[in-house]
């Protein structure tokens, strides 16, 4: 009799056997259940996707877009992908289904399996699971803070207790404008220090320079808070500010917030 063959997982992907599948049952109806009570029901989006819901969502000079997607075809159909994270997803659906139109704000959570087709590394696999919140038309910092909450409470729901709550911000659209011009004039004296990868990232979203974990990048974009401090109008200061006044306010936020 031949030997049998031996068939394992494919690299960066795992099975959930039954210990593991029930906790992972049990903090997604924790999860769900915390979501309802905020007011954001589930929404379920295909596993797969066209190509350029994500390339308009996320951006083409973005790592997910770049080289993460997992593209897929069928009998010469192309422009698919597995679906690599949940809010553009969530976006196409909003729109197609004309969920726009109903009265704002909106609330979404999801709880969806997600692909990358990255190289494998400890803790980043290539089938993983996501939640996320979504909140449309409801441009005050009081949407921020409702999420922050729900995020700072759930973890402490679960048992968290080491952690901080960093807040944050790229600004909103005229200041992202006045930030990307300053970026744009800085890195262009710089170029030559910055990675290949990053060198292509100015011709695309130069914001995505201050993501890079390459420590050349890391050495060349040491100014960034100085720059960026220059580039924020003073309404997106006051957002922040806002929002971290009004999380601590409901006694969730550590003074390094």
């Amino acid at each position: 009799m031949p030997p049998m063959p031996t068939y394992q997982r494919p690299r960066g992907t795992r099975d959930l056997l039954p210990d593991e599948a029930a906790a992972m049952d049990a903090l997604q109806a924790v999860v769900q259940a915390r979501a309802l009570r905020y007011g954001y029901p589930r929404i379920s989006t295909p596993i797969i996707e066209n190509r350029e819901v994500f390339v308009k969502g996320v951006g083409e000079g973005s790592d997910i877009v770049g080289y993460e997607m997992y593209e897929v075809g069928q009998r010469g159909e192309g422009g698919l992908t597995l679906r690599p994270e949940g809010t553009a997803a969530v976006v196409r659906a909003l729109l197609e289904n004309g969920l726009h139109k109903s009265p704002q704000p909106i609330r979404f959570f999801y709880w969806e399996p997600m692909f990358r087709g990255q190289r494998p590394q400890l803790m980043r696999f290539r089938q993983f699971w996501q939640w996320g919140l979504e909140c449309f038309g409801a441009p005050e910092a009081a949407a921020d803070v409702e999420i922050i909450d729900f995020a700072n409470g759930l973890f402490a729901e679960v048992g968290f207790t080491a952690f901080e709550l960093e807040i944050n911000t790229i600004g909103d659209e005229p200041c992202q404008a006045k930030l990307k011009t300053a970026l744009g004039e800085y890195f262009a004296k710089h170029r030559e220090a910055l990675s290949p990868q990053s060198q292509r990232r100015l011709d695309t979203n130069v914001l995505r320079t201050l993501d890079s974990k390459e420590p050349q990048d890391r050495e060349s974009t040491s100014p960034r808070c100085r720059t960026g401090s220059r580039a924020s109008a003073s309404r997106t200061r006051s957002s922040i500010r806002s929002c971290a006044d009004s999380t601590t306010t409901r006694g969730r936020c550590p003074s390094s917030c």
